[in-house]
């Protein structure tokens, strides 16, 4: 029997007569494992790690369960105060589950979300492209790209992950949806709709990504048009749900606005400076600062990539380039409109957002492969496209070392982008960990030449001098950082420890009440508070300030006995007597003892 025209044009593809079927998706899943399998001797404790997961990890294995960490926001709070991931948050809790709070589950986790993400990215440019060989060059690019070590090899970079998965799902379902009309593929694009929304906000994007793809694709008849309508009106149901759900569960907003169009005017480099990286792996940058290099080079990579698409063969070139630009900037737009509360100080972006926005980029860059396929015979291109790979897949192994520890990884930050204050003042405090109080003041001190303006290491390292004893210099330090910004905890109960070291009360009274005012909740603030004001003589504000800290933390024996001593100081034995007794049955020896002495 003569060969078809499918089988003539895979074989003339070279790689597509090896890696056009399950052979493919083997070698994908391979090359992620062997390449990021690495990260499951890492440790969970760099940069938001152990923020997210660090004191929530005793939680999430014991006492949670599914409805409650869908009703925390990403950092297990609640109430929740600015990001809203119900999908990560369960995702997290199975970890803990599955592991027992150790890491590597955790990073197996991820590795396998890629490995999902580079098998679907492969099917969906295939039927895109109706090119294997093509795909699969692009599928294997995105599967050893150094960039996503980010999004992988750090475990905050779930959202992303899930988010490019159940996006990728809800395109493929939705494809199938609106050429068969069956109910399975509704079921399914429904499905992955609403995990892709609730994995992390940027999905709420969809309501214009997916029936714009779409219509742009897949024809305009009437039964099409009504399919896709469907499928508007089912990603406007998951983002609606999304915000009326954020708005329940996150109650306690931060002081600052962090997120808003303004933003995007500052961040616009930020869209071609991923594009760079994702072919120049020597620019990434663990917490990215923008750059005039990256910036000019990811522009020009970037008007490459829609020229060879526009020359390629494929179908529709125009349109497929429209598609893959519009999926890369409206996915990467969520991301451009947040700034973070210090600015540059801390970071101009992350580079684990492009992972997901990334999607666009693949469909350019299979476009492009199309037209160098046009120019290198069959020969040559299997071994290119395999050097080349195997080139981005030992960068990958390389660079997934910085995210081995906290060290490693604040390291490669200073490194890369020096400019970052918070790069220098996280190392700072990792080496304080290490018992290395020298490196760590040095680091402090940089971290404030960088960015006078950023006040987190002037209280870390005020607390460092009070700790070797050198308060005057700590009490300098400590009230610059409150002169430049107040709102930020810590700096005005410092200021106050030390006053009270002094034994002078009054001042140490008047700092601790600064920082209840503005942090409510802070125990330590509150307790202070309330010894300042009895040792001044102020016994009812003490009575109050001490309930106030009982209301915080009512298992602290500490605040049931100082209040004990305030209500005796009032002359209300019955409440003193009731404190003591109730701090003596937490353990409590001097209350025991006071039980004994004053009420028999």
């Amino acid at each position: 029997m003569g060969k078809t025209a499918r089988d003539r044009t895979k074989q003339s593809a070279g790689v597509v007569g090896l890696y056009s079927g399950p052979l493919a998706y083997v070698i994908l899943i391979l090359a992620s494992a062997l390449i990021f399998g690495r990260s499951t001797g890492f440790t969970i404790d760099k940069f938001d790690e152990e923020s997210i997961l660090g004191p929530n990890l005793a939680y999430l294995t014991t006492t949670a369960t599914v409805a409650d960490v869908m009703q925390r926001d990403a950092f297990f709070r609640k109430p929740g105060q600015n990001f809203y991931r119900p999908v990560q948050n369960l995702s997290y809790y199975i970890d803990a589950r599955i592991g027992r709070g150790k890491p590597p589950v955790f990073f197996i986790t991820n590795i396998l979300l890629h490995a999902l993400a580079s098998c679907l990215m492969f099917r969906l440019l295939s039927e895109m492209t109706a090119r294997d060989g093509v795909s699969f060059s692009a599928a294997a690019f995105f599967a050893v790209n150094p960039l996503f070590v980010h999004a992988i090899c750090w475990v905050p970079g779930r959202g992303d992950l899930l988010l490019a998965v159940f996006t990728l799902l809800a395109v493929l379902t939705a494809r199938r949806f609106v050429q068969t009309g069956t109910m399975a593929a509704l079921a399914g694009m429904s499905a992955s709709v609403f995990l892709a929304v609730f994995s992390k906000e940027a999905g709420a994007i969809l309501v214009a990504v997916l029936p714009g793809l779409l219509l742009l694709t897949q024809g305009r008849g009437r039964d099409v048009i009504k399919r896709i309508g469907i499928v508007a009106a089912i990603t406007a149901v998951a983002a609606g749900l999304l915000i009326v759900l954020m708005r329940m569960v996150l109650t306690n907003p931060p002081e600052w606005n962090s997120f808003n169009v303004l933003n995007l005017f500052g961040n616009l480099p930020v869209f071609p400076e991923i594009v760079a990286k994702l072919f120049v792996p020597t620019l990434l940058q663990p917490l990215a600062g923008y750059t005039i290099l990256a910036t000019v080079l990811g522009l020009v990579l970037l008007v490459v990539l829609v020229a060879a698409h526009l020359r390629s063969n494929t179908e529709r070139p125009g349109i497929m380039a429209l598609v893959g630009l519009a999926w890369y900037v409206l996915f990467m737009l969520p991301g451009a409109m947040y700034t973070h509360r210090f600015g540059s100080a801390a970071y101009d972006y992350l580079e684990h957002r492009g992972y997901a926005s990334s999607v666009g980029l693949f469909v350019l860059i299979a476009g492009g492969l199309g037209v160098i396929r046009q120019y290198l015979p069959s020969r040559v291109r299997v071994p290119v496209a395999t050097a080349v790979v195997s080139a981005y897949a030992v960068l990958a192994y390389m660079h997934a070392g910085a995210y081995r520890d906290a060290m490693s990884f604040y390291d490669e930050a200073v490194a890369a982008n020096p400019h970052s204050s918070m790069a220098w003042f996280n190392r700072g405090q990792t080496k304080q960990a290490g018992n290395d109080v020298d490196g760590a003041v040095a680091d402090y001190k940089e971290a404030i030449t960088r960015h006078p303006e950023f006040v987190a290491p002037y209280i870390i390292y005020g607390k460092t001098l009070i700790d070797l004893g050198q308060v005057d210099s700590a009490l300098a330090l400590l009230r610059r950082g409150q002169d430049i910004d107040p709102s930020i905890p810590m700096s005005a109960l410092l200021i106050g420890n030390i006053y009270a070291g002094m034994d002078r009360y009054d001042s140490a009274a008047s700092w601790y009440a600064r920082e209840v005012s503005r942090f409510p909740d802070n125990f330590d603030a509150t307790i202070n508070l309330g010894v300042a004001q009895a040792r001044i003589g102020q016994w009812p504000a003490a009575v109050t300030s001490f309930t106030r800290a009982i209301e915080i933390d009512p298992g602290s024996s500490q605040a049931f006995y100082y209040r004990g001593l305030a209500h005796k100081e009032t002359g209300q034995m019955n409440a003193a007597c009731s404190d003591w007794q109730r701090a003596a049955s937490m353990g409590d020896a001097r209350a025991r003892q006071s039980v004994e002495q004053f009420c028999r």
